[in-house]
């Protein structure tokens, strides 16, 4: 088991053997917090890392990798100016990243990187969007081709479209975009998984005033299907779905973690045979 967390510095904490009696705490980066960070382990057990550090000017978009073998971790920069990463490991076990330019200026893109085992690839995916901004989350399918959810935070210049919920993915030729929820507030938090038979699950906030909850999609390349997990009609008009992620287990069926930004409350659905069970995992003293 293992998870990331922020402090002054990047920091892992990993599980030792079970029926041990604490954790074991890596530092992994010295040279800030380490930001919107995503984390993957591969089939030998190395550890993969993406994160941003918080400096106030460069806003680096960095990796680590951990290798079992040395007992050490490697850190390589692969961009600036960046925002929101999110990682995946391909069928060689190579690190491929999605990522938001820094901020919300007007031209602020979505990005794509990859390791190709020699140098990192890079390139802004091409979309008709004037600001992209907030949480990317990015999935491989079954010929490593990556599929990115993402925050429109401002639509084609010249139009009122603003803050929907959109996926874009790599056809093997070229990029291919569809909006998958345009109700205004749609996806400022989104968290994406593949299934085994390459149909994509999607968990996302919509974070509007009348309409904020958290939502659940899953489709292919043609339909999708856009269900409300968790509503303010369900919580008396408190604002879910903060924070949001999700896992598929063995046989397909969605997991989703989020947050109640109202009532801070660490929440978790599951849905069987077409309906979600919600519980309450914990209360917290505010939502990260």
């Amino acid at each position: 088991m293992t998870s990331i967390f922020r402090t002054a510095w990047l920091t892992i904490l990993v599980a030792t053997a079970a029926g041990a009696a604490g954790w074991q705490i890596d530092l992994v980066d010295l040279k800030g917090a380490g930001t919107f960070s995503s984390l993957k382990v591969d089939k030998e057990g190395n550890v993969h890392v993406a994160y941003v550090i918080e400096d106030g000017n460069r806003y680096p978009l960095k990796y680590g990798f951990w290798d079992h073998a040395v007992k050490r971790w490697f850190i390589m920069d692969v961009a600036e100016s960046a925002s929101f990463c999110s990682l995946a490991l391909d069928s060689k076990q190579r690190p491929h990243i999605s990522y938001a330019d820094f901020g919300t200026l007007s031209g602020s893109k979505l990005r794509y990187a990859y390791w190709n085992g020699k140098t990192w690839q890079k390139q802004a995916i091409p979309l008709n969007s004037d600001i992209i901004g907030y949480y990317t989350s990015l999935a491989l399918d079954g010929e490593d081709h990556p599929r990115i959810s993402f925050y429109e935070y401002r639509g084609p210049k010249g139009t009122e479209v603003r803050i929907r919920m959109r996926v874009v993915w790599w056809t093997g030729k070229y990029w291919q975009v569809r909006t998958i929820d345009e109700q205004e507030g749609s996806g400022k938090f989104n968290a994406m998984a593949i299934d085994l038979q390459g149909r994509t699950h999607l968990a996302y906030a919509n974070v509007s005033a009348g309409t904020a909850g958290m939502r659940y999609a899953a489709g292919n390349d043609t339909s999708w299907q856009v269900e409300i997990i968790d509503g303010m009609e369900q919580n008396n008009g408190e604002s879910v779905g903060y924070s949001a992620n999700i896992v598929l287990d063995k046989d397909g069926d969605p997991h989703v973690t989020y947050m109640n930004e109202s009532n801070p409350q660490v929440r978790y659905a599951v849905r069987k045979n077409g309906k979600w069970e919600i519980r309450i995992v914990d209360r917290v003293s505010a939502v990260g």
